[in-house]
């Protein structure tokens, strides 16, 4: 009986162990589904939102410079079609009027020139967007590629410490470990005190003081053996 009462107290006590990493892992993984949202995540989505602003931007602004030049293109392929039509009409016109013996005017010997194929330097120049529009684009792909920088002053009016950010990236990167591990080392002192108080009396030597699976105590607390 007295050994059954001993082995019930060392049980309850890793138990209470168990629920004080448990306790504390969770208060740390804050951000988990209900959670709280950190200044770090906060920044990162104010990062996407610009950056894929900007991006879109940048492609908006190519794209009206493709739809303003392809317009410019459209409109040369027009008239060469319609200076073709011209000129094989000039030609057959010449070719019937000297079967028939008739007078041919002065204008009818001078060829249509065909734009799209033989175009003037200006005809080559209108195909070109405006200069504004070129640099309109630079202009948007500079403020992308300073997006690009993780300096948190190009996406919030807000004071942000490094430090902070920092140590949240740290807590983000810890968290990734779920809830299978429990760093026993972080506890404080007053929980230390309070696990010890709780084994006070027992010659059981407690867990080393590591990272430890809650899953593997708890798989294990059944098989505690008492000495005496």
């Amino acid at each position: 009986m007295r050994g059954s009462l001993h082995e019930m107290e060392i049980i309850n006590s890793w138990q209470s162990q168990i629920e004080i990493h448990k306790a504390k892992l969770n208060a740390r993984l804050s951000l988990q589904k209900g959670g709280s949202l950190l200044g770090i995540d906060g920044l990162n989505k104010k990062m996407k939102v610009k950056r894929e602003a900007a991006e879109d931007a940048v492609w908006k602004a190519k794209r009206r410079i493709v739809q303003h030049e392809n317009k410019a293109k459209s409109k040369l392929h027009q008239r060469g079609i319609q200076a073709r039509k011209d000129e094989k009409a000039r030609l057959q016109f010449i070719s019937s009027n000297r079967v028939l013996g008739a007078r041919i005017p002065d204008d009818k010997w001078i060829p249509i020139r065909d734009p799209e194929k033989n175009p003037l330097p200006i005809e080559t120049e209108a195909l070109r967007a405006p200069q504004s529009m070129y640099d309109e684009v630079a202009r948007l792909e500079h403020e992308w590629e300073q997006l690009q920088s993780n300096d948190p002053t190009l996406f919030t009016d807000v004071p942000i410490d490094p430090k902070i950010l920092q140590l949240e990236h740290e807590f983000r990167s810890a968290q990734r470990g779920g809830l299978s591990q429990v760093l026993v080392s972080d506890e404080s002192e007053d929980d230390k005190e309070e696990a010890e108080s709780d084994t006070s009396g027992s010659d059981d030597i407690t867990p080393p003081r590591s990272v430890a699976s809650i899953d593997s105590i708890q798989a294990n607390a059944d098989f505690v053996r008492i000495e005496g």
